[in-house]
Parts: C-alpha cells; sequence; structure tokens
C-alpha cells in the first residue's frame, strides 16, 4: 500500500514538470517571434512556478480579477465643467471681459444684461454680444458702447461650445460690472420759510448737469409726495416755490412737514425711448437735498383732560351747541377767548370751557423763533389792520411780542420783545385786540398797556420770560414794559396767535 502510493506521486511529479518546460518554451517562442528583443528576458523557472498557489484537481480555477479600464477623454471635460472663471475690467465706455481656456477647439458665446436706474432690481432681457460662431486668438474680448450713464450695472456670460456648436453643459462664467455715475451737484442754498397757512421753499441752482445730460427740472417733494416739477431756466440762479397744499389738502397749521428738491436729468439714448419726452428717457439720479422740516407758522397749543362734561359751543358767549364732550376726553385748543378754550372742527372753531377741564399743558418752542422775513410776510399775508402805524403781533408758541410800523403800505418789524403769556390753564385771550388804556401800576406792578379789558403788557413779577406762566397777560422785562407804556400807543391793534 505505501509503495503504491510513493509510484503515483512520482509519476504526477514528473508529469507537471514536463507540462511546465513545455509552456515556458511556447511562451518565450511568440515573444521572440513579435519582439526581439524581449527575447533575453530570462524565462519564468520551475522553482519560481513553485511559489505560486496550485488549485486542487476538485477546485474551480479562478480567474484573475480585471484590470481596471483607462478613464475616457470625456471625463476630462466633466472636470472642467464650470470652472470658466470670467473677469472684466471697465475702462470708460468698455468692459474688457478675459476668462481661462478650457480647450483649444472649443468656441465661446458671449451674452450682456443690464440694469438701468429705474428699474434696478429687474434686470432687461439678455443680449448676444458674440454667438458661438466666433473665434478668438485669445480668450479675451471687448465689449464697446457700455450706456454708463442710462445702466446702473452690466452682467456679462461667457458659454463654452464644441465643435459640433453644442454647449458644454455647465461650462460657463458670468460677472457683473457696475458703474460708478457722475455725481451730480448738489442743491445748495436749500432753506424754508414759514409763512401764513403755508411754507415757501427756497434753493439755489445746480449749474452744469453731469457729462452726457440736460437738466430738465426740480422735482419738489413734501413728506416724500412729489407735488411739483419745476423747468430748468439756464439763467435763473435761484429758484423759489410755496408749498400750501399736499394732494388739494392745505397744509395744517401746528404739523410740521419735511422737504426736499431732487433734480432730474434727461439723456438720449437707444436703450429706452419714452415717446411722451420724444424718444429720451428722464433719470431720477443723482443727490437729492437733506430734508428740511418747517410748517405753517403756529399758535402754542394746549392739551387738557375733560374732567366735567358739557357742552361746546360755536361762540365763546355760549349761542349754539356745537359738541359735547365727556368726562376724561383730551381736548386740543389753539387758544383761548372769555374762559374758553378754541378747538378746531374742521374749518370752524367752537368752545368749551376752561373750567370744565384739568391737567391743562402748553405746548410751545421758545428756542426758535421766527426769523424777521417770516413774521413780515405772515402779518402782511394775514392783512392785519391797525388804526394807528404800529401792530403787534404775539405769537404765543415763540413766546415773543413783535412790534410792527408801517412803511410804504407794508409792515415792516422794528421790534421784538421775549415775552411770557398766559399759562395753559389761562390762556391769553386769542385773536384780535386793541390797545385802550395805560396803568402806571397795578397789583404792584408797573407800566401797563392794556389791550382786553385788564388784560394787558406789563413788567414781568418773576422771571418767566420764554415759557407760558402768566395769568393771561403778556409779561415783559422792565425796559420792554416801561417802552411800550411811554410810547402813544392808543388804539393800536395786538393780535395774539
Amino acid at each position: 500500500m505505501k509503495r503504491s502510493t510513493k509510484k503515483w506521486i512520482s509519476l504526477f511529479t514528473s508529469l507537471v514538470m514536463m507540462l511546465t518546460i513545455a509552456g515556458t518554451a511556447g511562451t518565450v517562442s511568440a515573444v521572440s517571434k513579435d519582439d526581439p528583443e524581449a527575447a533575453a528576458e530570462p524565462a519564468v523557472t520551475a522553482e519560481q512556478q513553485a511559489g505560486e498557489e496550485i488549485a486542487a484537481p476538485d477546485q474551480d480555477v479562478q480567474e484573475p480579477a480585471a484590470e481596471p479600464e483607462a478613464p475616457a477623454e470625456e471625463a476630462t471635460l466633466e472636470a472642467q465643467e464650470g470652472l470658466i472663471t470670467l473677469t472684466a475690467t471697465l475702462e470708460d465706455t468698455q468692459a474688457v471681459l478675459n476668462w481661462n481656456e478650457l480647450d483649444p477647439t472649443y468656441h465661446y458665446a458671449i451674452t450682456s444684461q443690464y440694469y438701468d436706474y429705474q428699474t434696478a432690481a429687474d434686470p432687461q432681457p439678455a443680449v448676444t454680444v458674440v454667438d458661438e460662431s466666433a473665434e478668438f486668438t485669445d480668450e479675451t474680448f471687448t465689449v464697446t458702447d457700455l450706456n454708463k450713464v442710462y445702466c446702473n450695472s452690466y452682467t456679462f456670460t461667457v458659454t463654452a461650445y464644441g465643435e459640433d456648436h453644442q454647449a458644454i453643459p455647465d461650462a460657463t462664467g458670468t460677472c457683473t460690472v457696475k458703474f460708478k455715475i457722475p455725481e451730480p451737484p448738489e442743491v445748495d442754498g436749500v432753506e424754508t420759510m414759514a409763512g401764513y397757512k403755508k411754507v415757501t421753499l427756497k434753493w439755489d441752482a445746480i449749474g452744469e448737469a453731469p457729462e452726457g445730460l440736460d437738466a430738465v427740472f426740480y422735482r419738489i417733494f413734501v413728506n416724500d409726495k412729489l407735488v411739483k416739477k419745476i423747468k430748468v431756466k439756464s439763467a435763473k440762479k435761484s429758484y423759489t416755490y410755496v408749498v400750501d397744499k399736499i394732494n388739494k389738502k392745505a397744509l395744517q397749521e401746528g404739523k410740521t412737514y419735511k422737504f426736499y428738491v431732487r433734480p432730474v436729468y434727461r439723456k438720449d439714448t437707444p436703450y429706452h425711448t419714452d415717446p411722451s419726452t420724444g424718444g429720451t428717457y428722464e433719470l431720477n439720479i443723482g443727490s437729492k437735498t437733506k430734508s428740511v422740516k418747517d410748517g405753517p407758522i403756529r399758535p402754542a397749543y394746549f392739551i387738557a383732560k375733560v374732567k366735567s362734561s358739557g357742552w361746546a359751543y360755536t361762540t365763546y358767549k355760549g349761542h349754539s351747541k356745537a359738541k359735547y364732550y365727556k368726562a376724561g376726553q383730551t381736548i386740543k385748543a389753539y387758544g383761548a377767548m372769555g374762559g374758553r378754550y378754541m378747538i378746531k372742527k374742521g374749518s370752524k372753531t367752537i368752545y368749551f370751557s376752561t373750567d370744565k377741564c384739568k391737567n391743562a399743558r402748553a405746548q410751545y418752542d421758545s428756542s426758535e423763533p421766527y426769523t424777521k422775513a417770516e413774521k413780515e410776510a405772515y402779518v402782511n399775508d394775514r392783512k392785519l389792520t391797525s388804526k394807528t402805524s404800529s401792530l403787534f403781533w404775539v405769537n404765543t408758541y415763540t413766546q415773543q411780542a413783535n412790534w410792527f410800523k408801517k412803511s410804504g403800505g407794508k409792515w415792516k418789524l422794528v421790534a421784538v420783545y421775549n415775552c411770557s403769556t398766559g399759562k395753559a390753564s389761562t390762556p391769553t385771550p386769542t385773536g384780535r385786540h386793541k390797545v385802550w388804556n395805560k396803568l402806571r401800576s397795578r397789583h404792584g406792578i408797573p407800566y401797563w398797556t392794556v389791550f382786553y379789558a385788564y388784560t394787558g403788557f406789563h413788567k414781568k413779577p418773576a422771571n418767566t420770560i420764554g415759557r407760558p406762566a402768566s395769568g393771561g397777560c403778556v409779561r415783559l422785562e422792565l425796559e420792554a414794559a416801561r417802552t411800550l407804556y411811554n410810547t402813544k400807543l392808543k388804539g393800536s391793534a395786538v393780535f395774539v396767535y
């Protein structure tokens, strides 16, 4: 049994060696025939082969794993998708575009899209500047004739195309250039003048418009609403406009408004035509003025709570009922007469007893008095009259007594006295009065010039100048009170407002 086993093993080993030698000889022969130099390479020996694993006769022989195939050329294109890096340099009305090369056989198309100054949030439709049939010696192109006045910005897009004129997927590059338009001159010298139910707006002409534009007119805005367009006249050095209404509604006394002016330019442009302007386009560009706040000349206002319900009447003498006020309501009065607050109701005035109110306070501002020009225009626009050459206007809002004298048919301001009018619970009687009496002293206070009952100008009893604090009279500094007392003023008009 042992001898038979050894014999079979010996025969099997000899057979394997014979097959190995035969296979090696065939391999060397085949290589040498195709490549003579390869014949010099040493043959694989039986000892080298012996180290390899040999499958048992009853096992399947496994094929070696296949080598991975080399990547196709298209994989390189995919790696370059979206890798166009586009830059643009502005040179006046030109944009020089540059981008990186993807493939020397590619063609490129260029489109542009612009935003104008009127609709900067919405781009205009894209326009083809160069189509895919164009050939470039370098990856650069200059876009000319850009409209830097009309357009806010341009967005350029470069797209790569293959030799078949088909766009390479995602092989694009985009960049945006924005123009900095020349700033027009600012509107200088803007000022307001408060008046009787109006505000007069003044400003200096802007001078020359930016290059390529023509100044057309100024737009006047009040509380951000356009109220007027004024045509530009080259010879004018300054402009004036009177604002008395907004949307057909009169300006309100006691209300502050915001005013500003904006220059408007016109440009002939191929990018936009407006039939109403003959093929030109108006541009709302440039600096508007800093807003100026002002309002019509006003009196002080008195805010109070109703403590006892009651009626307001059509006159201060209490003739006809006008409105019923309940306890706890708030009233806003612009003056008082005969112990009753004067309250605006539409275009009319109604009167409510001061005794039925509590916690009254005054709204005034003595820190910014009206100018001389404003005061003179106000009394003349109101057509105030007097039986003498003197006229007094006591402004309860600024706490000033203004003295005017007639000259050339107009009232001219000759003196201004800071004063203290009636406090919120006892306002100085509002309206038109006249000087009827003088008293050297009353209640121990000197120099009275009386204009309503026993209400009048006199020396201050305490340091209250510049705020409403009296029982109804108009308190003045000693020198001012003495000057009025020593001047013939009987019959002179006194207007309290």
